[in-house]
């Protein structure tokens, strides 16, 4: 989890009911944060969950989960774009494998490594490209 943005699931009426919490719940300073750009260019505060202390935090927060959607490590060295199937979107789910390997050999030419991440809530599927270590 380590300088990743995290997404907190929170339940703070317990088994009632949750919430996804995207932006670094106030106050941010309590955490270590980082600024994430969307593909509109605004930014929103994630919360990095670095250390012991953190950990704790977003717990007393009564966060049961923590998702990490981006793939890459603060600060950005990743970008997320989604592939998202859907009637509306005029695409299926194989629309997005084809247009994914596409990015995959696009990727390959640019000495950039992609990273497919799926969520199966709503079928997404995302390619981040990553410079190699």
């Amino acid at each position: 989890m380590r300088d990743r943005a995290l997404t907190l699931k929170r339940y703070p009426d317990g088994w009632r009911g949750f919430f996804f919490e995207s932006a670094a719940p106030p106050p941010p300073d309590l955490a270590p944060t980082a600024e994430l750009r969307q593909g509109d260019g605004e930014g929103r505060t994630v919360c990095l969950v670095n250390d012991l202390e953190t950990l704790i935090w977003v717990a007393n927060l009564a966060t049961l989960e923590l998702h990490v959607p981006w793939p890459g490590r603060f600060p950005g060295d990743a970008r997320r774009r989604g592939l998202r199937p859907g009637p509306r979107r005029g695409a299926d789910v194989l629309d997005c494998a084809r247009v994914a390997l596409i990015l995959r050999d696009l990727f390959s030419r640019l000495r950039l490594e992609g990273a497919v991440k799926t969520s199966g809530q709503k079928g997404s599927t995302c390619t981040s490209p990553e410079r190699p270590a």
